[in-house]
């Protein structure tokens, strides 16, 4: 399982072990972080943990999550792919009758991403 699945996993758990007591205003800032980590790709967390020098490898987890709570950044990104994701999912459904996973577009955005790096790439050689 890759770090970005288990970083989701350990929010979804806290909120199950911990939802007497957590505040109202805790446990709108983890589904927030969730919904960002959903839109996330595995490179681009992967490249949030390599530039995160800054952040204790102990609590890792931790740090990074209360980073995404309060980035602008990513929170546009996630909630434009979001969008992104939903007309998708409605064109999947009515067009091809099947249901589109969430898990096939953050593939689709991976392999996006990677066509865009060779082709840069082949620009600077």
């Amino acid at each position: 399982m890759d770090r970005r699945i288990e970083h989701i996993n350990s929010l979804e758990n806290l909120l199950k072990s911990q939802n007497d007591n957590l505040s109202t205003t805790q446990t709108k800032s983890i589904l927030k972080v969730i919904g960002i980590l959903n839109f996330i790709t595995n490179v681009e967390y992967t490249n949030l943990i390599k530039q995160s020098k800054k952040f204790d490898k102990d609590n890792f987890i931790a740090e990074l999550t209360r980073f995404l709570q309060d980035d602008l950044h990513w929170k546009k990104i996630s909630n434009k792919r979001k969008t992104e994701f939903e007309q998708l999912k409605i064109h999947y459904i009515t067009e091809e009758s099947r249901d589109y996973k969430l898990n096939e577009y953050i593939y689709m955005l991976e392999e996006v991403m990677k066509n865009m790096d060779k082709r840069t790439e082949k620009l600077y050689k």
